[in-house]
């Protein structure tokens, strides 16, 4: 199951390819099975080295890499886009020196050009003192961009806070394509359903995301034990995080164990993104108990599939999960606060319903040709310039 940042990067990449234009992705590599260059779905991927998993510190390793890539293409390319830009934004702000060519820098999470990660990590090492002008020295070198596609509202108010021109800062959200996420069809539901053993007429609430901390499925199984629904179910969609220091996979079992829930919360473990579709016809409501959330792909996907979205009051999720309209906001980390709206829905067809229909107006806005066209012409416009 791809992250956010992954499924946006291939999103933009595969829109330009179908509208004909040439499109190269230089990524990191992460497997050694993998090709270092390859054309998937009419994108050219470039891996590059060192090998290894994808991690906060890889990115920087790789930085001298893709800045050669980036200087060796300075004759195809008409524009840099950069998803995600931390640490990769400055290989791609140094090979425009060489190249000339703009640079698209589109931020996947709050902090970035606040720098928030930086001042944690000297105030850690005792040298607080040092983040200031570390900071400023940043803040110089990533404000070069041509423009920054802001995919939520509070990172665009961080970025004029970070002083870059307002001029070159877009309101420029994830998109979802409508046609691939829609909802069920008459009896498809039950079909989808029957392929997992849950009853047609139990109703379902759907987290999708990986069983990670921050995704707030620990709070989710808490506020489902709280809600007391019957002939209800919890699908949990997303993989364990082995390794991962953030990882809930476990826990999370011995919670439904210890709390004799095993009737009412099904684990599918990670599935394709194709499959994520058909999982969320399968279900009644989408619950996104995130802690944080820069934007909230999983909340946009479930509301194009018709589904009600009880998502936490946080980043981006605020700008689009709309109390009485889509769904409901609760405060993040709150079990109890999660349990009544769960309840309050589930329990109530007619509200579900005009929930449903309103979701499914909203995810409209989010389509992929009208997200991804106006990006395109953005591209357009600087690599004209």
């Amino acid at each position: 199951m791809l992250g956010g940042a992954d499924t946006a990067a291939e999103q933009l990449a595969e829109f330009l390819a179908a509208r004909g234009r040439q499109v190269t992705v230089v990524t990191k590599r992460t497997e050694p099975g993998v090709p270092t260059d390859e054309v998937r779905n009419g994108v050219r991927v470039v891996r590059v080295a060192p090998r290894g998993p994808r991690t906060a510190m890889g990115k920087w390793l790789a930085l001298p890499a893709i800045t050669l890539e980036l200087m060796r293409r300075r004759h195809p390319a008409d524009a840099v886009v950069c998803v995600d830009f931390r640490g990769l934004g400055l290989g791609a702000l140094l090979a425009r020196a060489f190249t000339g060519r703009p640079v698209i820098l589109q931020a996947q999470t709050d902090g970035v050009l606040s720098f928030a990660a930086v001042r944690r990590t000297f105030a850690r090492v005792g040298l607080g003192g040092m983040a200031g002008t570390v900071v400023r020295l940043l803040q110089i070198l990533y404000n070069r961009g041509d423009a920054y596609p802001c995919i939520s509202r509070s990172i665009e108010a961080e970025t004029l806070a970070a002083r870059v021109p307002p001029e070159r800062i877009h309101y420029s959200p994830n998109p979802v394509d409508t046609r691939e996420f829609t909802p069920a069809l008459p009896g498809q539901q039950a079909e989808l359903r029957a392929r997992l053993g849950i009853g047609a007429e139990t109703r379902v609430a759907i987290v999708v995301g990986r069983l990670s901390r921050e995704k707030g499925q620990l709070e989710a199984l808490r506020a489902w034990k709280l809600a007391g629904l019957e002939q209800a179910l919890l699908l949990l969609v997303g993989p364990d995080m082995p390794e991962d220091p953030w990882d809930t996979g476990p826990e999370a079992r011995e919670f439904v164990r210890r709390e004799h829930l095993e009737s009412s919360v099904m684990f599918t473990g990670g599935v394709s993104r194709a499959e994520v579709p058909d999982y969320l016809r399968m279900a009644d409501l989408s619950i996104q108990p995130s802690h944080f959330e820069a934007f909230g792909t999983a909340a946009i996907e479930a509301m194009a599939a018709g589904l009600p979205v009880i998502a936490s009051d946080v980043g981006g999720l605020k700008d689009f999960v709309e109390p009485g309209v889509n769904g409901a906001r609760v405060p993040p980390r709150d079990p109890q606060a999660l349990s009544v709206e769960i309840a309050r829905v589930m329990r109530d067809d007619t509200l579900r319903a005009r929930l449903s229909d309103g979701a499914r107006r909203t995810a409209e806005r989010f389509d992929t040709e009208q997200v991804l066209g106006q990006f395109e012409r953005l591209i357009d416009r600087l690599a004209r310039r």
